[in-house]
């Protein structure tokens, strides 16, 4: 290992960005030297070569036939969210019924609209406020 914690962190930090970046002329003279001496920092660049060469042969090949094999099943799925749709208009009705009856039981209780009626505070008393600050 290296002489100081803090250089071993920075050669491998190097190291890493080496991969991904080109480095500064000094970096990679750096780099290159540390390389020459230390054995496992050329581990650890196997280690990482290996490492993408692996995450590379994750990708699957395109196939010509993806777009095909998509487009082809489209209708089906359209078949399938058309009830969907259908019932949908049945719901909003539905809730805007429901909206329209819970507005009209809290004006025909309050006499009003008002925000504070809907939200049910105008029969809180100063009492009630305090209690919900605690």
């Amino acid at each position: 290992m290296s002489s100081r914690p803090s250089e071993h962190a920075e050669l491998l930090e190097l190291l890493r960005q080496s991969l991904d970046r080109e480095l500064l002329p000094a970096e990679g003279i750096r780099l290159a030297q540390a390389l020459e001496t230390k054995e496992w920092l050329r581990d650890e660049l196997a280690l990482l070569q290996a490492l993408r060469n692996s995450l590379k042969q994750l990708h699957p090949a395109p196939s010509p036939s993806f777009t095909a094999r998509v487009l082809q099943r489209l209708p089906e799925e359209q078949q399938l969210l058309r009830p969907l749709i259908v019932r949908w208009r049945s719901v909003a009705a539905a809730a805007c019924i429901a909206l329209l009856l819970g507005l009209g039981l809290i004006y025909n209780a309050s006499g009003n609209l008002d925000s504070e009626a809907i939200l049910g505070l105008e029969q809180m008393e100063l009492d009630d406020v305090y209690a919900f600050d605690e």
